[in-house]
């Protein structure tokens, strides 16, 4: 019945307006960016940081957590293009792959029509292990020392580098090197630097004003057509359509809800998994691409559950959450839950209430995703650019946008080198969190640094930490790696 109660708390505060515009603003927005190629939900969030200190905290969450989610739902669509859809910035290409060979069957939209009902199936299966796994997590978390904190924070950090694209020791540099740019500010220096780096500027350069500048090269090199230029707005899924499907979706809900607790885990990595699994059940097309589906968007939900319960971010768009909760004066983890349960719960309700929008948005306008699809990236690249220099200087002056075009020109750097940036994003958010935690930890055991050892919960995630390594540096799951994973946001 508390349970309930709660659940009913969540729905009054997700159905206020204020709220409820929020959610339906922010999932059409991820949408939306799902559906125009080249760009990615990390990309749309960071455009929006700069206005969370002007918004409510439960507003400016809701907006967020809905481009989060949505952009998964508009991803699906690469399925009607010519060229195989890359992983981050349309969602696994085996789905794409599956979902192009039924478009060049006439099928195209009926599959996306399809794609939704999963992913909204998938979703609500992800939101429930959500509001059973919560309270219990958050009992747990408050058992946590500031040993074990720092602990999760590492695993957290190595699974994050151990699930991005290219060269390990790269990633994990990333992350090094994200933890050494939140000490910019410490000491008296360049009236540059002076006030530190601050997250707002340091992610629309990588992940807005960089992704442009690299995005544009590409658009310079790519062509991107209509599988089928005819009308398809009047297909819907077959009965055999369905009777296909839903043993997948099932599957694929079950596996991506799982996938997505893992420390540092992707929807990329809960998609591949998925569709492994049909290929090993000898699936049809159908199943083979809605069951990575359905795992992708189960995923996409149970990856806010370490946040929201644990403060622990495994993305660069679930960092970028946390980044908020810090504007807002709220502290990620089990606090938010014990200390502000109205908007924790009306998080979550508000998750649904997107998802819903997005499943009658989906059925509705599946005909039109690939009239989308062939905008060229150049026209809409400027307005970017410009969105991306005003929000920086609206939340930090002029000063801002030139550590912003420096965080940019670090972005093209790092692609060129093959190097992802996810992981400089997630040690930049949880540097100051680790530091304080360490800290606290020392001065506890008197300066003792055995202490992280000599607990067992504390060596057991540092322990995990290192199986993580070892296993991603074996050569078969290294050659997997090299091309399953990417910089997904």
């Amino acid at each position: 019945m508390d349970l309930l109660n709660k659940l009913s708390l969540g729905l009054h505060v997700a159905f206020a307006w204020p709220q409820l515009l929020a959610a339906v603003a922010g999932s059409l927005l991820g949408l939306l960016t799902g559906v125009l190629h080249r760009l990615r939900p990390v990309t749309m969030m960071a455009l929006l940081l700069p206005l969370v200190p002007m918004l409510d905290a439960g507003v400016a969450l809701m907006l967020l957590v809905g481009v989060h989610c949505g952009a998964r739902y508009g991803a699906a669509a690469a399925m009607l293009m010519t060229q195989p859809a890359e992983p981050g910035v349309f969602g696994v290409s085996p789905l794409a792959a599956e979902g192009q060979a039924l478009t060049r069957q006439g099928r195209g939209a009926a599959m996306l029509r399809l794609g939704a009902v999963a992913g909204f199936v998938a979703a609500c299966g992800g939101l429930l292990l959500i509001v059973a796994l919560a309270p219990p997590l958050t009992e747990l978390a408050f058992r946590f020392g500031a040993a074990e904190v720092f602990s999760l924070m590492v695993l957290g950090l190595v699974g994050s580098a151990a699930l991005a694209g290219g060269s390990l020791v790269g990633s994990l540099g990333m992350a090094v090197l994200g933890l050494l740019l939140t000490q910019i500010g410490r000491v008296p220096q360049a009236d540059l630097l002076q006030q530190g780096l601050g997250v707002i500027p340091l992610a629309i350069g990588l992940f807005a004003a960089g992704e442009v500048i690299i995005n544009l090269g590409r658009a310079a090199q790519a062509r991107r057509e209509r599988i089928v230029p005819e009308q398809v707005a009047g297909q819907w899924p077959t009965r055999s359509d369905l009777r296909e499907a839903w043993t997948a979706v099932l599957r694929g809900t079950l596996l991506g809800s799982m996938v997505g607790l893992l420390p540092g885990a992707s929807t990329v990595l809960a998609a591949v998994s998925a569709y492994g699994l049909e290929r090993r059940a000898a699936a049809g097309p159908v199943a083979g691409a809605m069951g990575p589906e359905a795992a992708r968007h189960a995923a996409v939900q149970t990856t806010l559950l370490p946040v929201l319960t644990l403060g622990i971010p495994a993305s660069a768009t679930t960092a970028l959450l946390v980044a908020a909760m810090t504007i807002k004066g709220l502290q990620a983890g089990p606090l938010l839950m014990t200390g502000q349960p109205s908007l924790f719960w009306g998080l979550i309700a508000s998750i649904w209430i997107g998802n819903a929008v997005l499943l009658a948005v989906g059925l509705s306008l599946a005909g039109v995703w690939d009239r989308l699809l062939t905008i060229s990236y150049r026209r809409f690249a400027v307005p970017v650019l410009l969105l991306c220099c005003f929000g920086v200087y609206l939340g930090g002056g002029e000063h801002a946008v030139y550590l912003m075009a420096v965080a940019a020109l670090m972005g093209y750097v790092f692609h060129k080198l093959r190097t992802q940036t996810a992981p400089l994003l997630l040690g930049f958010v949880l540097g100051p969190m680790m530091e304080e935690n360490l800290r606290r930890a020392l001065q506890l055991a008197d300066g003792e640094w055995s202490v992280f050892v000599s607990r067992p919960l504390s060596l057991s995630l540092l322990m995990a930490a290192l199986l993580l390594l070892l296993l991603v540096l074996l050569p078969k799951i290294r050659s997997r790696r090299q091309t399953v994973f990417r910089e997904e946001g």
